[in-house]
Protein backbone atom coordinates (compact mmCIF):
# COMPACT_ATOMS: atom_id res chain seq x y z
CA UNK A 1 0.00 0.00 0.00
CA UNK A 2 1.70 3.34 -0.91
CA UNK A 3 1.70 6.09 1.45
CA UNK A 4 -1.04 8.44 0.01
CA UNK A 5 -3.36 5.22 0.36
CA UNK A 6 -2.12 5.09 4.09
CA UNK A 7 -2.36 8.53 4.51
CA UNK A 8 -6.08 8.53 3.26
CA UNK A 9 -7.45 4.96 4.97
CA UNK A 10 -5.93 7.20 8.25
CA UNK A 11 -8.12 10.03 7.14
CA UNK A 12 -11.10 8.25 6.51
CA UNK A 13 -10.91 6.17 9.20
CA UNK A 14 -10.56 9.56 11.83
CA UNK A 15 -13.03 11.32 9.78
CA UNK A 16 -15.27 9.37 7.82
CA UNK A 17 -16.89 12.15 6.08
CA UNK A 18 -14.10 14.20 5.18
CA UNK A 19 -14.03 12.79 1.39
CA UNK A 20 -17.97 14.10 1.46
CA UNK A 21 -16.94 17.30 2.88
CA UNK A 22 -14.25 17.67 0.70
CA UNK A 23 -17.01 17.22 -2.48
CA UNK A 24 -19.24 19.68 -1.00
CA UNK A 25 -16.33 22.40 -0.80
CA UNK A 26 -15.59 21.54 -4.13
CA UNK A 27 -18.98 22.55 -5.57
CA UNK A 28 -20.35 19.07 -6.18
CA UNK A 29 -23.70 18.20 -4.66
CA UNK A 30 -23.59 15.48 -1.40
CA UNK A 31 -26.36 13.43 -0.68
CA UNK A 32 -26.67 11.59 2.58
CA UNK A 33 -28.62 8.46 3.13
CA UNK A 34 -29.31 6.15 5.77
CA UNK A 35 -29.37 2.37 5.66
CA UNK A 36 -28.49 -0.26 3.18
CA UNK A 37 -32.00 -0.21 1.24
CA UNK A 38 -31.48 3.83 -0.49
CA UNK A 39 -30.93 3.50 -4.19
CA UNK A 40 -27.62 4.71 -4.42
CA UNK A 41 -27.67 4.28 -8.13
CA UNK A 42 -30.56 6.91 -8.56
CA UNK A 43 -28.11 9.64 -6.27
CA UNK A 44 -25.16 8.71 -8.85
CA UNK A 45 -27.52 9.05 -11.98
CA UNK A 46 -28.61 12.73 -10.31
CA UNK A 47 -24.60 13.66 -11.15
CA UNK A 48 -24.84 14.02 -6.58
CA UNK A 49 -22.24 12.04 -4.65
CA UNK A 50 -23.99 9.98 -2.07
CA UNK A 51 -22.46 8.96 1.18
CA UNK A 52 -24.00 6.29 3.62
CA UNK A 53 -24.61 7.69 7.12
CA UNK A 54 -23.74 5.36 10.01
CA UNK A 55 -23.96 5.78 13.75
CA UNK A 56 -21.61 5.11 16.84
CA UNK A 57 -23.54 3.59 19.57
CA UNK A 58 -20.95 4.46 22.55
CA UNK A 59 -21.16 8.34 21.38
CA UNK A 60 -23.29 10.92 23.35
CA UNK A 61 -25.67 12.66 22.04
CA UNK A 62 -27.18 15.39 24.07
CA UNK A 63 -28.41 17.11 21.56
CA UNK A 64 -30.64 14.79 19.80
CA UNK A 65 -31.74 13.86 23.08
CA UNK A 66 -33.46 17.38 23.44
CA UNK A 67 -35.71 15.60 20.51
CA UNK A 68 -36.22 12.19 19.93
CA UNK A 69 -37.22 9.85 21.78
CA UNK A 70 -34.92 6.91 23.51
CA UNK A 71 -36.07 4.14 21.43
CA UNK A 72 -34.52 5.14 18.54
CA UNK A 73 -31.75 2.91 17.23
CA UNK A 74 -28.46 4.15 18.57
CA UNK A 75 -26.48 5.11 14.54
CA UNK A 76 -30.06 6.96 14.19
CA UNK A 77 -29.75 9.08 17.61
CA UNK A 78 -25.92 9.63 16.53
CA UNK A 79 -26.93 10.86 13.24
CA UNK A 80 -29.55 13.01 14.26
CA UNK A 81 -26.85 14.64 16.50
CA UNK A 82 -24.69 15.31 14.00
CA UNK A 83 -27.10 17.12 12.19
CA UNK A 84 -28.75 19.09 15.11
CA UNK A 85 -24.88 20.33 15.81
CA UNK A 86 -24.34 21.15 12.25
CA UNK A 87 -21.66 18.61 11.28
CA UNK A 88 -23.93 17.59 8.39
CA UNK A 89 -24.61 20.90 7.37
CA UNK A 90 -22.51 20.29 3.96
CA UNK A 91 -24.96 17.73 2.60
CA UNK A 92 -28.00 19.01 0.25
CA UNK A 93 -30.06 16.46 1.25
CA UNK A 94 -30.84 13.41 3.05
CA UNK A 95 -32.78 10.39 2.22
CA UNK A 96 -34.51 8.70 5.34
CA UNK A 97 -36.03 5.29 4.27
CA UNK A 98 -39.42 4.44 5.22
CA UNK A 99 -37.65 0.74 5.28
CA UNK A 100 -36.06 1.52 9.19
CA UNK A 101 -38.66 2.88 11.70
CA UNK A 102 -36.02 5.04 13.64
CA UNK A 103 -34.97 6.56 10.61
CA UNK A 104 -38.42 7.08 8.98
CA UNK A 105 -39.22 8.88 12.33
CA UNK A 106 -36.16 11.07 12.18
CA UNK A 107 -37.69 12.11 8.66
CA UNK A 108 -40.50 13.67 11.40
CA UNK A 109 -38.39 15.36 13.15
Amino acid sequence: MSTSTETQITQLLTDPLSAAREAAHAGRRVVGYVGPDVPVEIILASGAVPVRLSGNADTKTPHADTFIERRFAPEIRFIAEQWATGRLDFLDCLVLPRSDYSAQRLYYY
